[in-house]
């Protein structure tokens, strides 16, 4: 007969669901190689589980958890990279175990080469001449890369360990990645939380797309601190492009500093839209928006802030394809927060104007354009009205100087209010404080001028909404836009 006692309950339950266990995976340098081993690792001693702790040691990877029983998945491993009768599997199993736990990763004698099972660990690791080959003529030759000299070869327990890792891999494009976590987490919820299928025409765009993805479901499971980056390599046919590898920190990027899920599933919708389409033939005057909004997303310096306003600019203009107006949401357009604020402050660090009374002037002079300027276009279409509000913006973007930038700003704010009457006052939501527009700029820093137009031209584009018909009492409609379909197909997996 079972008997139990609350007393003894603690030792009794401590080993239910696997005896504690704590990883040590040394990195070798190459961070999609050095992935792959920790999930590798993972994979044979843990398993995917809820209660998985992950720490970055700086040289190692430690992991701590339950550890699965028995090393039948060890064994599997190690047949499917071992050729020859050595080492002997039932030694080299607990030698392997032995290592991985106690953190003490003895010189290893025996090699395996890059090919066959542990092919594409690392586009570092590549066949070809190398080292003392070059001094054989034989080996010189492209078609004796078979030749040992001329082989990448790796220890046997990275590529048990690789082998291992291969199966957690998601590829999107031709870039195949493992998300990088720290802290505990639940494997179940983040390895392979997304699976997408397209085409990507540059890797920036691909590493923006998949960092939007990962993020964007993590929100749903409360993850998302934990996404530190990814670990990538390319697959790109070696006749084409030359691959490459490496590792991307989320926190060096803007996805990494939008607490918002709102924009940053905004953001992914957008990048994507334009990304599906902008390289079919008609539609390459969608390429450089997208490529700006990529760069800024994986770099976001005011240089690169510039870049993603003014294409953001273009398509709030509007795109003209095989005779229609294709208008595709910007960057700006996200409901429920300020887009232009968290954009404008993660490259202007400790800018300390006045975001309120800057986004005021920039609706009041919005509408300023389209009664002094749009309307005016009505009868030739959206287009024409298009062009019409870019040319103002234009001029705007061009000002070399405050003086210059707010002669042209009022300018058009006094046409405009002799067309409308209520443009510019309170009625209409345009009460503007001047003084804290002038506080906003440092008459001494040329950079000042530069942060605050920046700023000014964001609010705009978000406050620019594009008009159909008459506008009465600053009420403002969109337009009729072209859909532009994404043709990326996302979904979550089951957890294995």
């Amino acid at each position: 007969m079972l008997s139990f006692t609350w007393g003894s309950s603690g030792a009794t339950l401590q080993t239910f669901g696997g005896e504690k266990i704590a990883l040590h995976v040394p990195k070798t340098g190459l961070p999609y190689f050095d992935a792959l081993r920790l999930y590798g690792a993972i994979d044979l001693y843990i398993g995917i589980r809820e209660d998985v702790s992950i720490r970055d040691a700086g040289t190692t990877w430690i992991v701590q958890s339950k550890t699965r029983r028995g090393d039948e998945r060890v064994a599997m491993a190690l047949a499917a990279v071992k050729s020859g009768r050595k080492p002997l599997a039932d030694e080299y199993v607990l030698r392997l175990r032995e290592m991985i736990t106690g953190g003490r990763w003895e010189p290893e004698e025996f090699t395996v080469p890059i090919g066959g099972a542990v092919q594409g660990v690392d586009a570092a690791m590549q066949c070809g001449i190398r080292g003392v080959a070059a001094l054989d003529y034989a080996t010189l030759q492209t078609s004796q890369t078979s030749r040992r000299e001329c082989q990448a070869r790796i220890a046997l327990r990275d590529a048990v360990l690789a082998y291992a890792g291969k199966r957690r891999t998601e590829n999107f494009g031709s870039i195949s990645y493992l998300p990088l976590f720290e802290g505990p987490v639940d494997l179940g919820k983040v390895v392979s939380p997304v699976r997408a299928r397209g085409k990507v025409p540059n890797v920036v765009c691909g590493q923006a797309l998949i960092l939007l993805m990962l993020k964007t479901s993590l929100f749903a499971e409360g993850y998302q601190e934990r996404l530190t980056g990814i670990a990538f390599t390319t697959t790109f046919p070696s006749q084409k492009a030359y691959n490459f590898s490496g590792m991307v920190d989320i926190r060096s990027t803007a996805i990494g500093r939008m607490k918002s899920s709102l924009l940053v599933s905004h953001v992914h919708e957008v990048l994507s839209t334009l990304i599906s389409r902008a390289w079919q033939s008609g539609y390459e005057a969608l390429q450089p928006p997208a490529l700006a909004i990529a760069n800024w997303l994986m770099h976001p310096s005011s240089k690169h802030l510039g870049s993603l306003v003014t294409s953001q600019e273009v398509l709030r203009r509007g795109i003209s394809v095989s005779g229609n107006l294709v208008r595709i949401p910007t960057f700006f357009d996200s409901h429920g927060v300020d887009a232009a604020k968290e954009a404008f402050e993660m490259s202007y660090e400790g800018w300390d104007g006045d975001y309120d009374a800057v986004r005021v002037f920039a609706r009041a002079v919005a509408q300023a354009i389209y009664y002094a300027r749009m309307r005016k276009e009505q009868k030739k279409g959206d287009e024409a009205q298009g062009k019409a509000w870019y040319d103002e913006v234009t001029m705007l973007r061009s000002a070399s100087s405050p003086q210059e930038f707010f002669n042209r700003a009022l300018l058009l704010l006094e046409q405009g209010h002799r067309e409308e009457r209520g443009l510019g006052t309170e009625t209409w939501g345009h009460a503007y404080d001047p003084s804290a527009l002038f506080a906003s700029l440092k008459k001494e820093r040329r950079s000042s001028f530069e942060a605050f137009r920046t700023l000014f031209r964001m609010y705009l584009i978000q406050e620019s909404k594009p008009y159909r018909g008459e506008a009465t009492g600053g009420s403002q409609s969109v337009t009729e836009t072209v859909d532009v379909p994404d043709t990326f197909s996302e979904e979550r997996s089951d957890s294995e």
